[in-house]
């Protein structure tokens, strides 16, 4: 994990990343915070074309643009301004395996203690995966803890393509339950 107490995460281009074969179950991030930060800032970051490909395993994948997991006291945490655009799952893929891509994602589960969040700006474009893959595509997926407070506003979240087999969904903006005071 992260040990400080202020994280910023700005102007960084993450492109062109691609994993080729057959694997086991993964979770693939552009952006991964750790825990223990007060502060959080992700701002101008380019995360573009990055995805698995050939995927004929029958473990599930996670791929996520920006993944903030921070969890502490008193955290608050900003991501705007950021460009995400080409997030992918290509391959023959198992209809019966549900794959998941997310643009943005903030703290899973209960444990967090964010008590301000602020989603906006954000450009999220091109989640998608291929005919044949199951897939579950998100642009921006937000949990908590139920004290805090999420604010998710001027966004643009477009061309969100989910597999057309198996099991197959798309959400521009899903709120996990115990997410708190959310504002859309």
């Amino acid at each position: 994990g992260i040990a400080a107490s202020v994280v910023s995460v700005n102007n960084n281009t993450i492109s062109d990343n691609l994993l080729n074969g057959g694997f086991g179950t993964a979770t693939i991030n552009g952006i991964t915070t750790g825990t223990g930060y007060t502060s959080l800032t992700v701002t101008g970051n380019r995360i573009l074309n990055n995805g698995p490909t050939n995927v004929v395993n029958t473990s599930a994948i996670t791929l996520v643009g920006i993944n903030a997991t921070g969890t502490g006291a008193a955290i608050t945490e900003t991501i705007q301004s950021n460009i995400i655009d080409g997030l992918y799952i290509k391959g023959l893929g198992v209809p019966a395996v549900l794959q998941n891509i997310i643009g943005i994602q903030t703290a899973a589960g209960t444990s967090a203690t964010v008590t301000s969040r602020n989603i906006y700006s954000n450009y999220i474009a091109n989640l998608f995966s291929t005919s044949g893959v199951s897939s579950l595509i998100t642009g921006i997926r937000s949990s908590g803890a139920a004290a805090s407070t999420t604010n998710i506003y001027k966004n643009l979240i477009t061309r969100i393509y989910p597999g057309q087999s198996g099991v197959a969904g798309a959400s521009g903006i899903a709120i996990n339950a115990n997410s708190g005071n959310t504002n859309i």
